[in-house]
């Protein structure tokens, strides 16, 4: 079941110079499964903790730890993208 992003934000504007890069970023994202997608995009553009995301997603803590932390290890294997 695909879960659905209910109280995200807009992601912030990026200046122009930022665009080439946030568009290979965007692409990595989209490479992700969807369980990881939501995640990455809640807490680096929608800025959420981890623990918001967990009560968006009803879903307990650990599991948004876990699910986070394989997802930038998918994401720096396959793309090269280090997120922060």
């Amino acid at each position: 079941m695909e879960h659905y992003l209910p109280k995200a934000k807009k992601a912030l504007v990026v200046q122009d110079a930022d665009v080439l890069e946030q568009s290979e970023v965007t692409q990595a994202i989209l490479t992700l499964p969807i369980m990881y997608r939501e995640l990455i995009i809640l807490h680096y553009y929608s800025d959420y903790k981890l623990q918001e995301i967990a009560d968006i997603l009803e879903m307990p803590l650990s599991t948004v730890k876990t699910r986070h932390a394989r997802a930038k290890k998918i994401e720096e294997k396959i793309n090269g993208v280090e997120f922060r």
